[in-house]
């Protein structure tokens, strides 16, 4: 694959085709019959090893390019589907269906916003670390996790204002449902995509949807996420 490759790489190529032409131009100096010859083959070798570096340098410089742009667009492509399913989210007001559990909204599973959103994650994550150098993922997914958390806790406040009146407990419930599979969505693209490490909190991960849905919690027990009678 050619984002695997590096420019070290590229830097050990220079060296061996230095040291290649190094020896050529001994062994030429050492079979020559004067020493205008073995000049005219030294020239030509420093020419030719010359000539090997710019190109290898140019080649460097493209790969070096052509990556940026390849991460540029893998993060263009999850801003552009996170759009997408916030724009759905909208319309739909709480992510098309999701609550589950009892009545009182305890157990609640998350929303399609939520499960849907995560899938693409999840398809997104295999295709990367399929192609992709470990350096390269954690760049990209770095930015995917960066992007998302601040767009996701945004959004996840917009809900929390918007969870009042008679079934509370319900869209608050799943509030929780989408925080907590959301978080560990984007969990599994820390690392380059090996994910956090055992002791990984929330807040590491997605620190402004770790707060987003700690204000949730306290808005909640404080019953100030009921309009009722108030």
């Amino acid at each position: 694959m050619l984002l695997r490759a590096t420019p070290a790489a590229f830097d050990a190529l220079d060296a061996t085709a230095g040291d290649d032409a190094a020896a050529a131009a001994a062994a030429a100096a050492g079979g020559a019959e004067s020493a205008s010859s073995s000049s005219s083959s030294s020239s030509s070798d420093a020419t030719r090893r010359a000539m090997s570096r710019i190109e290898l340098s140019r080649v460097v410089a493209d790969l070096t390019l052509h990556k940026r742009e390849i991460h540029a667009k893998l993060v263009s492509i999850m801003r552009e589907r996170l759009s997408s399913h916030l724009r759905r989210l909208e319309e739909d007001g709480e992510g098309g269906g999701g609550g589950g559990g009892d009545g009182d909204g305890d157990g609640a599973s998350a929303s399609a916003f939520a499960t849907d959103l995560s899938k693409e994650v999840g398809v997104m994550r295999r295709i990367v670390v399929g192609v992709l150098a470990l350096d390269d993922r954690v760049d990209v997914f770095d930015a995917i996790v960066r992007l998302f958390d601040a767009r996701l806790a945004e959004a996840h406040r917009a809900r929390a204002a918007r969870a009042n009146g008679g079934d509370a407990r319900r869209r608050t419930a799943t509030l929780r449902a989408d925080g907590a599979l959301l978080t560990e969505t984007l969990a599994s693209l820390v690392n380059g995509g090996d994910g956090p490490g055992p002791d990984a909190s929330a807040a590491a991960v997605a620190p402004s949807l770790a707060a987003a849905l700690a204000s949730v919690d306290v808005s909640s027990s404080d019953g100030g996420g009921d309009a009722r009678g108030e």
